[in-house]
């Protein structure tokens, strides 16, 4: 169920560039191991890393408005969505992406798959970091504060996979 899940959400994100067999990693709830950067390892991952190339359109998976749009602060737009109140936080793209008050609707592109960390700067290897956050979460109450540290989850954000 995971499995199908995440490759309904890669086909929504990435139109006919998601027919293809999804690569991801970095689930949600993983520990960074391994060959991680010193500073993650041990650390919570509260969304799911897809990638399917840098470049590729990121298309909004959700309709519903933007509520933070930051090329600057790791590439990220959020979108409220519309039907439920959740927050869908989408980081590290580049390109052009949506004005924060901007309506949109499912399939509608928000940006290009990259790597963009602080500053606007590339940071990682290209890939879309992908959270949801219910209805309500401290980070909606909190004026402009969309954009969350994906590695201290503090319990607001859930399994992407409950969503698609």
């Amino acid at each position: 169920k995971v499995r199908t899940s995440i490759d309904n959400l890669y086909r929504k994100c990435f139109g006919a560039a998601g027919a293809v067999t999804a690569k991801y990693y970095n689930m949600y709830g993983a520990i960074f191991t391994g060959s991680s950067p010193a500073s993650y390892k041990g650390k919570f991952h509260s969304g799911i890393d897809l990638a399917p190339g840098e470049g590729t359109a990121v298309l909004a998976p959700v309709a519903g408005e933007v509520v933070y749009s930051a090329p600057s602060n790791y590439g990220t737009v959020t979108i409220k969505e519309t039907a439920t109140g959740n927050l869908f936080l989408f980081m590290h793209m580049k390109g052009t992406f949506p004005a924060k008050g901007t309506k949109v609707a499912i399939g509608d592109r928000i940006g290009l798959v990259g790597g963009v960390g602080s500053g606007g700067a590339t940071q990682f290897s290209p890939h879309l970091h992908v959270e949801v956050h219910p209805k309500g979460a401290p980070e909606e109450r909190t004026g402009d504060s969309y954009q969350l540290n994906s590695f201290n989850n503090q319990g607001y954000s859930v399994p992407v996979q409950n969503y698609f």
